[in-house]
């Protein structure tokens, strides 16, 4: 099939289909409700080097979208932000959006959503080498306009997030900030992924940024993320309790730690709870650095194994995803 637009429908059920485009999006959901989109192949999508429009699916103003199972790769790059070549692109006052199963490659984001959203659960996909450019680049981002119009009710949750460099088993190399990513959000969880890759000087494979408040990450394996493992930026109420971080990628200019709390804007920040993690940073030189407190986050620190301590409890490495190529 050639591009395909829903709206204004309840209830379309799109399955078993290959999609692709060289016009514009492979999907288009918008003012809709109650649609599958199931067992497809979707990509690529757009035109390469230009900046008309290419995501793999885009939806807008609507609820109850479930994506179940595909294979999402639109492929196409330009240098242009933001957000002409996502894997998934969800804009503003879309709400119960559930992405499950899916393996999700090649995108400028992998799944991005901007402005208000809320109820959106990314469970079990394995999202593959973000393209960007910067300041896109993530396997997952949501990030809402203001303050009072945030991202809210978020779940990250059992999913492989993987940066590779290795374009003899991948068809295109990463270009990743961060992996995952929570900036104008009020409240969110991220609980038992696996992430593994960067190399952005300034990008995490974690991260609470601008006013992200309530924010928890919970049982999260970490591995050679680059300069950063967990960063909380900003925000209060955040909780970083029982992830495993080992990272031995250090990265030229980065701050090179495997968790930071650091107050990096005008927002609130604190208090931030940081607990029961087993995490380092080796940097060039074999310097360790399990954690930095950059301050003005009013955190606290039980329990944690940071530094050499915390070695031998590393997340080993993977070399794929059951199920998945």
């Amino acid at each position: 099939s050639g591009p395909i637009t829903i709206s204004g429908q309840n209830g379309v059920v799109i399955k078993n289909m290959s999609i692709t485009s060289v016009r514009g999006n492979c999907i288009t959901v918008k003012h809709s409700k109650n649609i599958t989109v199931e067992s497809s192949q979707i990509g690529p999508c757009g035109t390469a080097g230009g900046s008309t429009l290419g995501n793999g699916i885009e939806i807008s103003d609507s609820s109850g979208v479930h994506i179940y199972g595909n294979y999402i790769h639109p492929e196409t790059h330009t240098s242009t932000c933001c957000d002409y070549h996502d894997g998934i692109y969800g804009s503003g006052g879309n709400r119960d959006i559930v992405i499950q199963g899916n393996v999700i490659a090649y995108g400028e984001s992998n799944i991005e959503f901007d402005h208000r959203n809320s109820s959106i659960t990314v469970k079990g996909n394995f999202l593959l080498n973000p393209r960007g450019p910067f300041p896109r680049g993530q396997n997952f981002q949501c990030w809402g306009n203001r303050p009072d119009t945030p991202c809210s009710g978020i779940t990250v949750e059992n999913n492989y997030a993987l940066s590779s460099q290795n374009t003899s088993r991948y068809r295109y190399a990463a270009d990743q900030e961060d992996s995952i990513n929570f900036g104008f959000t009020d409240g969110a969880v991220a609980k038992d992924n696996y992430i593994e890759g960067g190399r952005s000087p300034s990008g995490c494979g974690l991260i609470a940024d601008e006013a992200a408040n309530n924010i928890k990450f919970v049982a999260n394996k970490l591995l050679n993320t680059g300069q950063c493992g967990i960063g909380i930026a900003d925000g209060t109420n955040q909780l970083v309790d029982r992830n495993e971080v080992y990272n031995s990628t250090p990265v030229p200019k980065g701050g090179n730690t495997a968790i930071y709390t650091w107050k990096q804007y005008r927002y609130p920040c604190g208090p931030t709870i940081v607990s029961n993690n087993v995490a380092d940073e080796v940097r060039s030189g074999g310097r360790h650095s399990g954690f930095f407190r950059g301050g003005h986050c009013g955190d606290t620190l039980p329990g944690n194994k940071f530094g050499r301590a915390a070695d031998r409890g590393v997340p080993p490495p993977r070399t794929g995803v059951p199920g998945h190529p």
